[in-house]
This record gives structure tokens, C-alpha cells and sequence, in this order.
């Protein structure tokens, strides 16, 4: 890559960026501003009020079809760029206002939505004289999902997040956090989204009606009997995989683009995952159960949990949380016990790590391990920090206990040998924490061969986007938090049944695919992207695109589905908002709560850049990541769109007031006509969504 180019690209970026303020946001609905996108009603509204309302069904079916149009749009939140990603963030951002209104409180408060581990966490930590409220999903409506909502004075905030992980940071340094504005700084990792929008709407169908008991009588008895995601028996492979595609929950939806309403294509799935008919299906049947049909939900889950990640119940156990980052924050709290006899415990990370699995650690002494440009771990100085703390005992009374390491990098995609950290971890009397968000849907894990003693994941990154994770222990490492403790973990994350239900089902579809069959698939189409940058550059020049990573097709035993780059003289978010607007093609940008990794990988091309990114100023990068609804099709589309914008001159111009700057100083100023079809579709699908008489 040309250097002097590169960083006069950066730098031209960054000076726009300054100008306009908030430059995350060029394209798509700014979730800081969301009342601007949402009062208008939609351009697509029929004329004939009658068409819109049907008070036939049921309450709960309401709910459920207005749910699943949201999960037809399903996406994560605040950072994409994609026609999905900005209705999600629109439903997201209306429900604050939802419950902001269910309880009668102005803008002074407010709204912060969280696991009810976490809600409780936040509670517990407000200034003294809090003024404040908390709805649990559960307990108001009487559906088995649990999503906290908190409501409070702004003022009575506490300066320090009591949870911490992705999300909630703006940069991060090796001892420090710039931490980013409330409500996000208190919202650690990827929230419940589907079960947020599902409360909201729960909360304003009650209250309109009035009846606060209208979801609270089962209508649906027995549904917990069999397994519901066996829909394709006898079907195994890759028959099973072609046969799930067509399931795929919006597969036939089309979202407005400079060619037409065209069928979405979603290469964020690093992000989040979509979801599949039959995991839905275990969800939704899963909202009215009985307390016995829930207890063994929960314990079939917990078997099949185990099973997945060949953990025997002789030395596993399973815990279930709201996500990975709250399945970290145990696991760091676990690390924290061991400091019987005076003893300072210490935790091994590597510059790799997601913030999840990063921040977490840092109320012990946390260490990290170097890695290389492509990604892997320096193995000798692993070996270097054990043997000095726990051999030679060079640091006095500090010991490592738990050495913790991401599964699969979410920027890199690449795969380290857990096996040679494991024995490596253990030959020192450590114990090894696997961040497997990356990792579960990618690639097969064997807990007692490799020798992980704690392992965590998440169901929105494994097709089950309701807002459940696990954490798989050893046995004897959840009790050193203490029985109370433990059994309160244990309490809170049962109580969202739905999540359980389908992270169960998810595991068991993965399971019957075979994910040596998804590995086969992801490689082709990871090698196809990588062909088509090849063949890129080839026809414009060696700098059009640079890949961050293993970067040859032919050596992808080590690397998942996951594809960061950088366009030569193109910032990544204009990349990102061209990809949507001209095609439909989600994809995500920046530093994808990886803020290490990125200024390393920053720091070994020039200094003047990691200057730039020691300030907090980082550019970031553009990121394709597949999943198992991705088709060559897709690649190639990606790959047709994208040729298209390195070779648009008009994406190359920096200045304020250029078609590619949404929001100027808060302005709005000249933007690409289907920007304003994008903002009717994203205005459509919250009204349809969230009001109770419209025609899903």
C-alpha cells in the first residue's frame, strides 16, 4: 500500500469528520436524533384508513406478528450502515419513548435497557437519592422473556458503568476507557434487541387497552412437549442447510436501493446473525409456557448447551446469561476469588480481544500477550508472562490464574490453536477462558479434549437474536463465587425462557448441519470476496483495496468468515453507505469495539496514523462477515457494487456539503435522493411494528 496516500486519505477523512461532528452517522437514521426520523408517518401509508386495521386477533398474535416483522428487519444496532441495521436502531430508539411514555416521565429521564443482572447492577451503583424505575419484561407482561428497563434522572447516573464491555466505550487505551455518552455507556454488549422492541410493543398494546393482565392467560398450552426445531427429519448436511435457507426469517424482503426494491443481502452477520423458522418458531412457542414446561426447556438446554461444546456433565457446567459479555463479566468476577494467602491474582489477554473480553479483566492485573498482523498470538511470550509470575515467581505475590483468549477475532477472523494455549496455560496451573462469540457458529469446540475451563457465547451471534448467552465452567469454578451468588446467576438468567428456548434450537440445527459443513461453505464464499479483491486491483491498481489479515484465499484452515479493508481514498463509512443505498448490502465499519487491535494494526504501517489513533481519532475499517444465509450471489452482488464505488470519482470528495455528508454540525445538508426512500422505509416498518391496530 502506497503510505503517504493512505494517511492523506485518513487525514482529509478526519478533518471532515471534525467538521461535521458525529461522522458515524453519515448515512441511515441517526439513533441520537431519532424523533427526526420517526414523526413524520410514512410516505407508503395506504390512503384508505380501513386497509390498516384488523382487530380480529388475539393479543398475543398481534404481538407475535408485529415481532416478527421487526426480526424480518433484524439487524444489530447503532453501528450499521444497512437499510436492516437502521430499522432496527429506529424500533430500538422508539422503544426508550414507549416506556419512557408507559410511565409518564419526561425527557429528564432516562431509559436504559439491560438483562435483569445487569438493570440491578446499574441500580445499586445511582448517586444517593436516585429517582428511579425498573420494569422487568417477565414480571409486566407475563411472557417468558426477561428484558430490564431503567428509568431515571439523568443526574443520578453513576460516573462508572458497574457492567462493562462492548459497546460502551469511544476508544480504549491500556489502562483506560473513554467512555461513551448514557444511555449507551451503561447498555454493555449487544442488548436483548428483539426483546426490547417486543416489550415496547407489549407495553403500549397494554396500555392503550388498558388491561395490564391482556398476555398474562396462557393461550397455548403444552408447547414445550417436543423439540421444535426438528422440522426436517432425516435431513442432515448440507440437504438440511439448503432446506433451513429457505426459512430464513425476511428472506423475501425488499428494501429501497439506487436499483430498485431489491432483496436485502446482510454481510454484518460478525455483528449479529439473522434467525430461521424453526428457531423463531422454539421462541415464540416458548413465550406462554407453563412453570414445569420451562423448567425443562431450561434443562434440556442446558444438556444440549453441553453437548454442543463436547463438555461432559461429569466435569461441565452451564450457566445462562444475556450475552457474552455478562458470561465475561462472571467469569472476570470468578478470576477475582483467587487471591487466598495474600496472593494478587493476574489475567492474560492478548491484544486481539473485543472489548467484551478486554474490560471486564481489568479489575485485576490484566497482561497482554502480543500478535502479528495476520492475527495469531506470540505463543513465547505467553509462555514468557506464566513462566516469570508462576514459576520463577519474579512479581512477588501476583500469580496468573486465568488466561483468556478470543476464540476467533472479530476483526481479523483469525482462528489461534487453543489447543497449544491450553497446554501451555495448564502447564503453569492456569485456567483458560475461551471468548467463543466468534467461535460457536464457525467452528466445532471441544471443551474436554482441548482442555477449556470456561468458555462463553452468544445466541445473537448463532442465529437466536432473543437475547440469551451462556457460560460453560469447569466444575468447581462457578462455586467460588459463592453459593448465594451463584444461585442468583443462575436465576437471573432463567427467566428469559424465549432466549433459552431458541439458543437450544440453534444449536441443535448447527449440530445436524455438521460445522465442518459450514466451514466448507464459509471458506468458499470467504475466498470468493478475497478473489474478488484480487481481481480489483488487478484492473485498478495494487492500493484500490487493502485486506487486513490472511489474505490469500488458499490459507483459510486458520481464518473464519470475516473480512476487514480499507478502500484507497474512500473513508470506510462512505464505503459502508454506498454499499447500502446502491444495492441493499449491509455491512459494518470502525473499530468494532476491538480498539487495541486496531491502532496495532495502525501502529505497524505508520506512526503519524497511530497518532492519529492514540487521539481517538481513529478512521476504522469497512468488514464483511457471512453467515450461513450468504450465497455466491451475495459475494458476487458485494463485489459488482463495490467495483462501482472505488471507481466513482464522487466518492473521493471530502468537503463539507458533498453528497456523502448526512449531518454537518448538525445540519442536514445535501444527500443522495434514495437516502430520503431509506428514511420513509425505516418510518414504515416502526409504524407498523409498533402501532397496535395496523395490518402487519
Amino acid at each position: 500500500m502506497n503510505r503517504k496516500r493512505f494517511l492523506l486519505s485518513f487525514s482529509v477523512w478526519l478533518a471532515l469528520a471534525i467538521v461535521c461532528g458525529n461522522a458515524q452517522y453519515l448515512y441511515g437514521v441517526d439513533p441520537n436524533h431519532p424523533g427526526s426520523a420517526l414523526k413524520s408517518p410514512p410516505a407508503s401509508s395506504p390512503e384508505n384508513p380501513s386497509d390498516r386495521y384488523d382487530h380480529s386477533l388475539s393479543a398475543f398474535a398481534r404481538l407475535k406478528r408485529a415481532v416478527t416483522l421487526a426480526i424480518e428487519h433484524y439487524s444489530n444496532v447503532h453501528r450499521g450502515e444497512g437499510q436492516h441495521s437502521m430499522a432496527s436502531t429506529a424500533l430500538f430508539e422508539r422503544a426508550r419513548s414507549m416506556v419512557r411514555a408507559y410511565l409518564g416521565l419526561g425527557d429528564d429521564y432516562e431509559i436504559i435497557f439491560g438483562s435483569a443482572r445487569g438493570i440491578d447492577a446499574l441500580v445499586n451503583s445511582l448517586k444517593p437519592g436516585a429517582n428511579y424505575k425498573v420494569l422487568y419484561s417477565d414480571r409486566e407482561t407475563g411472557l417468558r422473556f426477561c428484558v430490564a428497563a431503567l428509568a431515571v434522572q439523568k443526574k443520578f447516573l453513576p460516573d462508572t458503568p458497574p457492567v462493562v464491555g462492548g459497546g460502551q466505550v469511544d476508544d480504549v487505551g491500556d489502562n483506560s476507557a473513554a467512555w461513551s455518552e448514557a444511555p449507551e455507556k451503561f447498555e454493555p454488549g449487544t442488548p436483548n434487541i428483539t426483546g426490547v422492541i417486543m416489550f415496547a410493543r407489549a407495553l403500549g398494546m397494554m396500555q392503550k387497552s388498558g388491561d395490564k393482565n391482556m398476555f398474562k392467560e396462557r393461550s397455548a398450552p403444552g408447547q414445550a412437549e417436543k423439540p421444535q426445531a426438528d422440522l426436517f427429519p432425516g435431513l442432515k448436511g448440507s440437504q438440511l442447510l439448503r432446506k433451513l435457507r429457505e426459512t430464513l426469517v425476511g428472506k423475501d424482503g425488499l428494501v429501497p436501493s439506487e436499483e430498485g426494491m431489491v432483496r436485502y443481502i446482510n454481510l454484518d452477520n460478525g455483528a449479529s446473525t439473522p434467525t430461521f423458522g424453526p428457531i423463531m418458531k422454539s421462541a415464540f412457542d416458548a413465550m406462554q409456557v407453563t412453570d414445569e414446561e420451562a423448567r425443562k426447556i431450561i434443562s434440556d438446554a442446558k444438556a444440549g448447551c453441553l453437548s454442543y461444546f463436547h463438555a461432559s456433565n461429569a466435569e461441565y457446567e452451564c450457566v445462562f446469561t444475556s450475552n457474552t459479555t455478562e458470561s465475561v463479566n462472571i467469569a472476570a468476577e470468578i478470576a477475582a476469588t483467587f487471591h487466598e494467602g495474600g496472593v494478587q491474582p493476574v489475567v492474560i489477554g492478548t491484544d486481539l480481544e473485543h472489548n467484551s473480553n478486554e474490560l471486564p479483566w481489568r479489575n485485576n492485573t490484566l497482561l497482554h500477550v502480543p500478535v502479528d498482523n495476520e492475527g495469531f498470538i506470540d505463543l513465547v511470550a505467553l509462555e514468557r508472562f506464566l513462566k516469570e509470575y508462576n514459576k520463577a515467581g519474579a512479581h512477588g505475590n501476583k500469580k496468573i490464574y486465568i488466561v483468556t483468549v478470543s476464540g476467533a477475532s472479530n476483526v481479523l477472523g483469525t482462528f489461534n490453536n487453543i489447543s497449544a494455549i491450553s497446554k501451555l496455560t495448564h502447564a503453569y496451573g492456569a485456567y483458560l477462558h475461551i471468548d467463543a462469540a466468534q467461535l460457536a457458529a464457525h467452528r466445532e469446540v471441544d471443551m474436554g479434549a482441548i482442555g477449556i475451563d470456561l468458555l462463553s457465547c452468544s445466541g445473537h451471534k448463532m442465529y437466536a437474536p432473543f437475547g440469551t448467552g451462556c457460560l460453560v465452567a469447569r466444575k468447581g469454578l462457578l462455586l467460588r463465587l459463592g453459593e448465594d451468588k451463584l444461585r442468583q446467576a443462575m436465576a437471573y438468567g432463567e427467566r428469559n425462557v424465549v432466549g433459552i428456548a431458541s439458543l437450544a434450537a440453534s444449536m441443535r440445527i448447527l449440530k445436524d448441519i455438521g460445522l465442518d459443513t459450514l466451514e466448507k461453505e464459509e471458506r468458499i464464499l470467504t475466498a470468493r470476496v478475497l478473489r474478488g479483491f484480487a481481481g480489483i486491483n488487478k484492473k485498478y491498481g495494487s492500493d484500490t483495496i487493502f485486506v487486513f489479515g490472511i489474505q490469500d484465499p488458499d490459507r483459510l484452515g486458520d481464518k473464519g468468515p470475516v473480512v476487514c479493508f480499507y478502500v484507497e481514498g474512500i473513508p470506510h463509512n462512505i464505503v459502508a453507505g454506498r454499499l447500502a443505498e446502491m444495492r441493499g448490502i449491509g455491512v459494518r465499519t470502525g473499530c468494532f469495539c476491538a480498539h487495541r487491535l486496531l491502532k496495532f494494526l495502525f501502529d505497524s504501517r505508520d506512526t503519524d496514523v497511530a497518532w492519529l489513533v492514540r487521539e481517538g481519532k481513529a478512521p476504522g475499517l469497512t468488514r464483511v462477515s457471512i453467515g450461513l444465509e450468504n450465497t455466491p450471489e451475495d459475494i458476487d452482488e458485494f463485489i459488482r457494487i463495490l467495483t462501482r464505488i472505488v471507481t466513482d470519482p464522487e466518492n473521493k470528495k471530502f468537503i463539507p456539503g458533498a453528497l456523502n455528508c448526512r449531518y454537518c454540525a448538525g445540519k442536514p445538508v445535501s444527500t443522495h435522493e434514495i437516502s430520503k426512500e431509506i428514511d420513509a422505509f425505516v418510518r414504515d416498518i416502526v409504524n407498523r411494528v409498533y402501532d397496535d391496530d395496523m395490518k402487519i
